[in-house]
């Protein structure tokens, strides 16, 4: 017994089992509809999973933060949390506030935040080394803190070598 050479898309059918060299052509129908379904809700999927995505960031307890209309969505950079009575930069608390006076503080720098930041950007965070495109801070600021601290915390980070920062705010 032997196979014939025909198409599976159309080709002519040549003697396989039985059918005597007949001049009958094959065809295959194709359901695009279920193709077409599946496509569609991959894309949807894949849609409704980036708009979905968020950036969580954690606040200390009690903190108020400022509200804003703004649409710009955060990203993740190193953090740096102002409150009333610390200062913390990457969840490490650097600077404690006691009735308006930073601990370490030297005029225009905070001394251990300056030493936090800088180790930072020898080491890197979290294994990643730093470069002009991640070192933006993302500053946490209680909305009740004094100015002059905030002030103080944003020189230090600049003295540090970080002097692009981005508020983060709560949306309206």
């Amino acid at each position: 017994m032997a196979f014939g050479s025909g198409s599976l898309f159309g080709g002519k059918k040549h003697g396989a089992f039985g059918s005597g060299g007949s001049e009958e052509f094959g065809s295959i129908s194709l359901n695009l509809t279920a193709l077409m379904d599946i496509l569609s809700n991959l894309l949807f999927f894949l849609l409704a999973s980036y708009a979905a995505t968020n950036t969580e960031i954690k606040g200390a307890d009690n903190m108020q933060l400022p509200s804003s209309t703004s649409q710009t969505e955060a990203q993740m950079s190193i953090l740096v949390r102002v409150t009333l009575d610390v200062i913390e930069v990457e969840g490490k608390p650097v600077a404690k506030i006691q009735n308006g006076v930073i601990t370490g503080d030297d005029g225009d720098k905070i001394v251990p935040m300056f030493n936090e930041l800088t180790h930072i950007a020898q080491i890197g965070k979290k294994g990643v080394k730093m470069d002009e495109d991640n070192t933006v801070l993302l500053v946490l600021a209680d909305k009740r803190a004094d100015y002059q601290t905030v002030s103080k915390a944003l020189k230090t980070a600049g003295y540090a070598g970080f002097p692009n920062f981005r508020f983060a705010v709560l949306k309206r």
